[in-house]
């Protein structure tokens, strides 16, 4: 089962040798749903997402609805598809994850280079909730790896994260860096720190 394009939380997915009309298959918080790739209507039976997260999958199909066109073929022929860039909120194609890897003295921090040249530090601490609390366990959350067909952090068991919440949250590095040398070198900005922020 190809995984086409993760965003927003949603997973897009298409199956080989699948029946026509050519569509493609959702999975949003538990619903699994397929929708028609010419016509952007829901499969006959299937249940409706969300409102929002309906006006994204909808808008990521008419921004791709040719590349998806060629996925479903693709597929049809059992040959190897390619991804489909997620979207980004307001319709532009986000930024992906080039390469991630766990920042040492930092649990549940992980330092991800993003495909526009950008490094950022991320605290994944925030979201260790349902499924993604097994990311406390140090020795499973050291498993981190970038999925190749979406581009994106992820942990064994399709533990995939949304690639444009890591770049909307994480901390430029940077921005680190400059604040790490002020420290260093300044004493009373150093001591503001100790004293008024910690």
């Amino acid at each position: 089962m190809p995984r086409i394009s993760n965003f927003n939380g949603i997973k897009i997915v298409m199956y080989y040798n699948d029946h026509n009309p050519p569509h493609f298959h959702v999975i949003y918080n538990g619903i699994y749903t397929s929708i028609e790739i010419y016509t952007g209507n829901y499969m006959k039976g299937n249940e409706p997402l969300p409102k929002q997260k309906e006006k994204d999958v909808l808008e990521w199909l008419e921004i791709n609805k040719d590349d998806i066109i060629k996925v479903w073929d693709d597929c049809m022929e059992n040959r190897q598809p390619k991804k489909i860039p997620p979207l980004y909120i307001g319709g532009a194609n986000m930024v992906l994850v080039h390469k991630a890897k766990i920042v040492p003295g930092l649990k549940g921090w992980l330092l991800i280079n993003f495909d526009d040249r950008t490094a950022k530090l991320v605290n994944i601490n925030p979201i260790m909730t349902g499924v993604l609390e097994k990311l406390k366990d140090q020795s499973f959350f050291e498993k981190v790896f970038v999925d190749d067909e979406l581009r994106t952090v992820s942990w064994p068991g399709e533990l995939d994260l949304d690639p444009d919440n890591l770049y909307q949250h994480g901390i430029d590095v940077d921005q680190v860096r400059n604040l790490v040398r002020a420290v260093k070198k300044n004493d009373t900005f150093s001591n503001f720190i100790d004293q008024d922020i910690v």
